[in-house]
């Protein structure tokens, strides 16, 4: 009987073990990434931001939000996602003490 049981398990279990352990690949454009640095220059299309990696442009689109007005000088935590047009922010917000 309990190898019955047993057997019934296995049979049950061996065939989900793929979909346990499976995932698939989630598209770049869907991941989203975070930077900290200090603004060099903001506009209505363009941030551009210098962190210890040097200097990075992030474009704004239409679904971004801009927590507060932003000047230069001032550090920000990008969140971002990476488009055939280059990273578009989703969210900037100003880092505060």
């Amino acid at each position: 009987m309990r190898q019955l049981v047993l057997v019934c398990l296995l049979v049950l279990l061996i065939p989900q073990m793929g979909c346990i352990w499976k995932k698939g690949a989630i598209p770049i454009e869907e991941v989203d990434f975070d930077v900290y640095g200090t603004v060099e220059n903001i506009n209505s299309d363009v941030l551009t931001l210098r962190t210890g990696e040097g200097s990075k442009k992030f474009l704004f689109g239409s679904s971004s939000v801009k927590g507060g007005e932003l000047e230069p000088g001032q550090i920000v935590h990008v969140f971002y996602r990476k488009q055939k047009s280059g990273s578009v922010i989703t969210l900037v917000v100003r880092k505060v003490d």
